[in-house]
């Protein structure tokens, strides 16, 4: 396995921290762009899994407040191959925060 060059992890670090800006900013247009518009997407949630598109920006859409807040606490990322590489977070719940 090749390790993903400079540019691709740049690029994943950039996606990934704008979709947690988005996320703590509730904003709705940009998140609907972080999926793929197609039926066989996926959003695995915490509470909830979501299939399609549609079903996932309804979800958001009807989530009052937004996304409860949270702190990233650990980020990695996963080389595939030059071109592919995947990034994750584990995160908590910001203390005192009702869900």
């Amino acid at each position: 396995m090749q390790p993903a060059t400079e540019k691709t992890l740049t690029e994943v670090t950039l996606l990934s921290d704008a979709y947690e800006r988005a996320l703590a900013e509730n904003d709705l247009e940009a998140l609907d762009c972080f999926f793929y518009n197609g039926a066989e997407t996926v959003r695995y949630g915490v509470g909830e899994n979501l299939y399609g598109a549609d079903e996932i920006a309804a979800f958001r859409r009807a989530r009052r407040g937004g996304s409860p807040p949270r702190t990233v606490i650990r980020l990695r990322t996963h080389s595939q191959n030059k071109t592919v590489a995947a990034r994750q977070t584990a995160e908590k719940k910001t203390v005192g925060h009702l869900s």
